[in-house]
């Protein structure tokens, strides 16, 4: 529905977002609806722009209201209908059937300010047009009951299209006044409301400006032509004390101090002709003081530019004249302490220095201010301070009032250094803010420091190197104090929270009770005590310290204890160690009376016999059988084994005391080892007639050093034949056990020993010696050197024997060992000793002996003839070379190692690089460990110390020839 065609209004308007409601009342809106609807025989109703109701509707149908609309598809070809006869259209009604049922409808738009904001729809009548049986089409369409559809439908009014077109044009007509009125209404009330907007913001702004005016900090005033006030505000009168009514009229000059009122005469012409002034003037307060007002002023005018009233601010500078007069007089007090301070004191502005004190000239070698007043203050500073000065210079412009103390190093005119401590400041000189330093020479003070720091570190270094520290307990408040050596002792970290309980807490129990009892007895009765303790510090490491503590009392009470506190572990390992080396002192020394006494008398003797044997046999006057001779010459052999065995011994026992017998322990198969120290005592079981049988697992290994077990075991077997009588046995075993350890056992029936022997068979100084059952030399360092070796390798020697009755020698060595079964491997009886008898005379090998020594040479010559078919003999290695080359079929070089000009390692090389196949066999006289590895190494099959007997010579040939029975048969 229009009535206007003006422009519409701007979207930026707030018709833009106008709504039906906000400018219809509905209770009148609907009053009007009800009367046209009854007045005209039409129903009616006001919708949205899409056709929802915002009315009630008015006359509506039975058939429209209570089944059409009942049901969902009729109402929603009603709102559809609605809507659209309800479209905006300026030049008239929309007349058209319902699009819902097809009865006759009619809408006019309502408009405001161009805007659409609801429909009058008016209808629901039917003439002569309308169909009925498409009505009850349509009343099956949207599932109504077509009963009560044909009844409805007969109720509904019958009208004319003449007569609903003229109510059509009416509703147009008033829906158009409707909206003029509406659009005019709101027109005025937006008016309304902008001018009680611009009222509330003046009123706003007014009172804004009386709250600025009268609650502002600072007096106002507002003087007239003649200097007459016009207005103040509420500071103005709370500052000077007046009621507005004792100033408001009154002449500015009533309230000036006597001597102001004639400069404001003067002054006030000025200020009006200049247009601003800035005024300081001493006004009255009603109580009668005198204010220091500080004035600033403009002049205000009209539109045409006359002089209209003064516009001043005033403010109270009482307070701050007061200030300036007392610093004026605290400047003049300044600068006599600046005088005659003891400290250096300069004070410099844009980095000049402006004042210095007689102490500034002092320090800086000056002798009159001219020397430094307005030279940059930075040129004083030492080079190695320059960026550190001009650093806290920049903090202390950046708004800090005061730096701290700061250690610094200056140069003074004469070029000297001077130790400096510089406090710097912010100071106001004549108004101007400067940098005020004060300096104190602190060259004596860093002189003292110094050497005390290197007393302290003399002292500190004393103590770390001597594990001293310090400790302080303070028996009142419980607080206890370490050095930083007692930390270290203790193996904390400085940071480590201690207490008197933490600190007890580290020694180990005894120690732990001692210096609780101590501690308790020295705080009780002021007992010092000096102790050697016990502790495991924090990382579990024990330590010996010794802690002295006395007591500091005052009136009888104990007020501290304190003390000193020292790692002494390495004094006590070195004691320790004393101890030791002393008991082991007493030990050698014991030993070396042994090894004396043996020197003395036992080497001595058989040496004695060995001489006056050979004595007898020079002599040309020696008359005897040869069986006589047999005897002498067997006599010599048995003195000369006796002398070499102990020679031996005493060899390896001063080795083993020196330390210098080498451990390399390996995996060795038992069965090998021992069959080859049997071959070394076999000889001499069989003279004795003794029969020796070992059971030992064919794959059991030891674990241990080979020359160690070597001599372990010769020496034992050794024994076992030299206590065993004719016709005894000797068993050697071994056995695994389950931790894998092989016992070793040697079982004699020999003449056993009594407890008292077996319990001194180990000490040296006891005199355990005895001889064999025929009449076998024996020192006893033989199982001494056994019991060393069988330790050394994580053993242990058992002895286990019965006067009379033999002994069993037993020890444990480790053992790798894949099987446990004992068998029988060999046995060895006096039916063998037909070896040792020559039968038949055999030849077969070619021998070459390459020996320096006539007795030695002789010795193998006669020992190898039987089996050789001819013997080449050399002196030097040398010929031994030359000799091997010319003979290629030789079988067997018996090669000495000490010879001259080539000695018999290298004489071995040489033969190796043309022969491969000839067996070399090294004699050595040394007997040292590693000699063995030499020779193989240097390319001989073997190697065999001297002295040597036949048998184990011919048993080493054997091994490597693999000789028939018949060559070796009769040895």
């Amino acid at each position: 529905m229009e009535t206007k065609t003006e422009e519409p209004i701007s979207t930026n308007d707030p018709f833009s977002n106008i709504q039906f409601r906000d400018i219809f009342n509905l209770e009148e809106i609907q009053h009007i609806q009800d009367l046209f609807a009854d007045a005209n025989g039409v129903a009616s109703i006001i919708t949205t722009t899409d056709g929802r109701p915002i009315t009630k509707p008015s006359n509506f149908t039975r058939l429209c209201n209570n089944i059409i609309r009942k049901t969902e598809k009729g109402l929603s070809n009603c709102y559809k209908s609605d809507a659209e006869i309800g479209k905006q259209n300026p030049f008239g009604p929309i007349i058209q059937p319902c699009m819902s049922c097809g009865l006759w409808d009619a809408g006019a738009s309502i408009t405001v300010g161009g805007k659409h904001i609801a429909n009058w729809l008016i209808g629901q009548v039917r003439n002569d047009i309308v169909s009925e049986p498409t009505l009850i089409q349509y009343a099956d369409q949207i599932g109504a009951n077509r009963t009560d559809f044909l009844e409805a439908l007969h109720e509904v009014p019958v009208m004319s299209a003449e007569r609903f077109n003229n109510v059509a044009k009416l509703l147009f007509a008033f829906a158009n006044i409707l909206s003029e009125k509406a659009y005019n209404n709101l027109l005025l009330k937006i008016q309304i409301a902008e001018r009680e907007k611009v009222i509330e913001l003046v009123k706003a702004s007014e009172e804004r400006f009386q709250l600025l005016f009268n609650k502002a900090p600072l007096g106002y005033q507002s003087l007239d032509i003649n200097g007459n006030f016009i207005e103040v505000n509420q500071h103005w009168l709370d500052m000077l004390g007046y009621t507005r009514e004792e100033v408001m009229g009154k002449w500015f000059g009533d309230f000036l101090a006597p001597r102001y009122k004639e400069a404001f005469l003067e002054r006030f012409p000025l200020f009006i002709e200049k247009g601003v002034n800035h005024s300081e003037f001493e006004m009255v307060h009603k109580n009668g003081n005198l204010l220091f007002i500080a004035f600033d002023g403009k002049i205000g005018y009209d539109l045409h530019g006359i002089f209209r009233q003064t516009h001043c601010i005033l403010q109270d500078i009482t307070e701050r004249k007061h200030i300036e007069q007392a610093l004026k007089e605290s400047e003049l007090k300044y600068r006599g302490l600046v005088e005659n301070s003891p400290d250096a004191i300069v004070i410099y502005t844009d980095a000049e220095i402006v004042l210095v004190n007689k102490a500034g000239l002092h320090l800086i070698a000056a002798t009159s201010a001219e020397e430094l007043i307005g030279k940059p203050f930075i040129q004083f500073v030492h080079p190695d301070y320059l960026e550190f000065v001009k650093w806290r210079m920049k903090e202390l412009n950046k708004g800090g009032v005061v730096l701290p103390l700061a250690e610094e190093k200056f140069i003074r005119l004469d070029g000297s250094e001077v130790e400096v401590e510089v406090k710097a400041m912010i100071v106001r000189i004549d108004n101007k803010p400067a940098i005020q330093l004060i300096i104190r020479d602190i060259t004596e003070r860093k002189r003292l420091e110094n050497e005390l720091l290197r007393k302290n570190t003399l002292i500190k270094l004393t103590g770390e190197t001597a594990q001293v520290g310090g400790w302080e307990f303070d028996a009142e408040t419980r607080f206890l104090q370490w050095t930083e050596e007692v930390y270290r002792i203790h193996e904390v970290d400085f940071t480590f929270n201690i207490n008197i309980s933490i600190a007890i807490s580290f020694f180990e129990s005894v120690s732990r009770q001692v210096i609780e009892n101590a501690l308790k007895r020295a705080i009780e009765f002021g007992e010092p005590f000096d102790l050697e303790l016990v502790l495991i510090t924090k990382k579990g490491n024990p330590r010996w310290v010794h802690s002295i503590g006395k007591s500091y009392q005052e009136n009888g009470k104990t007020k501290k204890v304190y003390g000193s506190f020292q790692d002494i572990t390495e004094q006590k390992r070195v004691e320790l160690e004393l101890q030791n080396k002393n008991e082991e002192l007493q030990i050698v020394n014991a030993e070396k009376d042994k090894f004396f006494s043996i020197i003395a008398h036992d080497l001595r003797s058989p040496l004695a016999g060995f001489m006056g044997l050979t004595e007898l046999l020079t002599d040309d006057e020696l008359i005897g059988s040869p069986e006589e001779f047999h005897k002498l010459a067997l006599m010599l052999k048995n003195s000369a084994a006796n002398v070499f065995g102990l020679l031996g011994n005493l060899l390896e026992w001063s080795r083993m005391k020196r330390g210098l017998t080498a451990f390399d322990p390996e995996l060795l198969l038992l069965n090998s080892v021992i069959s080859e120290s049997l071959i070394q005592i076999t000889e001499d079981a069989i003279k004795k007639d003794i029969t020796i049988d070992f059971e030992i697992p064919g794959d059991l290994n030891v674990f241990a050093d080979k020359n160690m077990l070597d001599s372990i075991l010769r020496n034992l077997m050794s024994n076992a034949v030299k206590f065993t009588p004719k016709g005894g046995t000797i068993t050697v075993s071994a056995q695994s056990d389950l931790v894998k350890m092989v016992e070793i056992s040697i079982v004699d029936s020999g003449i056993g020993m009594n407890k008292e022997m077996i319990t001194n068979l180990f000490h040296l100084d006891a005199n355990t010696n005895r001889k064999g059952t025929e009449g076998e030399y024996s020192t006893g360092l033989g199982l001494v050197i056994c019991k060393d070796f069988i330790e050394k390798q994580g053993g242990k020697l058992s002895i286990e024997s019965e006067e009379g009755k033999g002994s069993i020698f037993s020890f444990v060595l480790p053992v790798k060992s894949d099987k446990e079964e004992i068998k029988v491997i060999k046995s060895i009886n006096p039916d063998e000793k037909a070896m040792h008898k020559t039968n038949q005379k055999s030849s077969g090998l070619k021998i070459l002996i390459a020996e320096d020594d006539e007795v030695s040479e002789l010795f193998i010559s006669h020992s190898v003839q039987k089996l050789s078919k001819e013997i080449i003999k050399v002196k030097t290695g040398i010929d031994a070379v030359e000799v091997c080359c010319n003979n290629p079929d030789i079988d067997i070089v018996l090669m000495d190692i000490k010879m001259p000009e080539m000695d018999g390692y290298e004489a071995t090389r040489q033969i190796r690089l043309f022969n491969n196949k000839v067996v070399i066999i090294a004699e050595t006289a040394y007997a040292l460990k590693g000699d063995r590895e030499i020779a193989l190494n240097a390319g001989c099959n073997d190697h065999i110390t001297k002295p040597f007997g036949q048998f184990k010579l011919i048993s080493l040939m054997k091994k490597h020839l693999k000789l028939k029975q018949s060559i070796y048969s009769h040895f």
